[in-house]
């Protein structure tokens, strides 16, 4: 299971709280690009309690966007989201062509996810969606924000462990990737691997007291060893690579469905012949 998380340091809390909630609505302003949207207006910021109201547009149609971001450390309980659904409502009876969007970190609870089930999913008459985290770390990769998880499990090794759940560091120092790994033969994760969102293995001492000072719970784990120049192979370096295969040759002079083999060449007698001879 994987989760994202939203980190920044400050000199006090409040400090902290304005570097998240910059993040924060970086964050949703990637995720609406992805989407096909651009923003217009922000507005009712509040970033202590991560919650942003977004104006915009979509970027093909022009078709009015209002949407309502929230990241909380729970799950976004029914009251908030139908107290949205509301605000939409009155301006869906102004322009019925208006997009809601609501998007919820981590997720919204089980009563609130009932609600969009019963009035928002199967209704046709207006157009109202739901995110959650999975589908704005989908996005993220969309956006090659950060590489997909699969290639940072591919990296832990048989010996190292199985690879278990994951996070995703969002921080004001870029992305970073936190694999936890259980020992062989045990059930529970006890070590970790840290990745930039490029796939790099982070070897920086100075990187992890950081990543560690936003996120106290890493010292709870051991770090695994990797060589420094050691890094997540992508899709785009294995395409790269030069790949060299066995093909079969042609039997005949004119079967046309396979490579001509050397015997049914013509011309190059020369080549064919070896050193010494000339060409004819």
């Amino acid at each position: 299971m994987g989760r994202l998380k939203i980190l920044a340091s400050g000199k006090s809390p409040q400090a902290q709280a304005q570097a998240r909630g910059k993040l924060f609505e970086d964050l949703m302003t990637l995720v609406l690009r992805d989407y096909g949207y651009q923003i217009d207006e922000i507005s009712n910021v509040n970033y202590a309690g991560m919650e942003i109201d977004i104006e915009g547009k979509s970027i093909i149609t022009e078709t009015p966007l209002y949407a309502e971001c929230k990241c909380y450390e729970t799950e976004v309980d029914s009251p908030k989201f139908q107290a949205f659904f509301g605000k939409y409502m009155t301006r869906w009876f102004k322009d019925n062509k208006c997009q809601g969007l609501f998007v919820a970190l981590p997720g919204v609870n089980s009563h609130a996810k009932g609600f969009y089930r019963d009035n928002c999913e199967g209704n046709s008459q207006i157009t109202f969606r739901l995110i959650e985290e999975e589908a704005v770390i989908a996005a993220m990769y969309g956006s090659q924000a950060v590489k997909r998880q699969e290639t940072f499990a591919a990296s832990i090794e048989q010996g190292m462990g199985i690879p278990g759940d994951w996070l995703i560091l969002y921080t004001d120092k870029g992305c970073f990737w936190v694999q936890y790994v259980i020992p062989p033969g045990t059930e529970i994760a006890t070590s970790l691997a840290l990745f930039d969102g490029k796939g790099n293995f982070i070897s920086s001492l100075e990187t992890v007291d950081y990543l560690t000072q936003l996120y106290p719970e890493l010292d709870d784990f051991e770090d695994i060893p990797f060589n420094d120049e050691q890094s997540v192979v992508g899709e785009s370096s294995k395409e790269d690579a030069e790949q060299i295969v066995e093909v079969r040759g042609s039997s005949a002079c004119f079967e046309y469905q396979f490579p001509a083999s050397p015997e049914y060449f013509v011309g190059r007698e020369a080549v064919l012949g070896g050193p010494g001879n000339s060409d004819r």
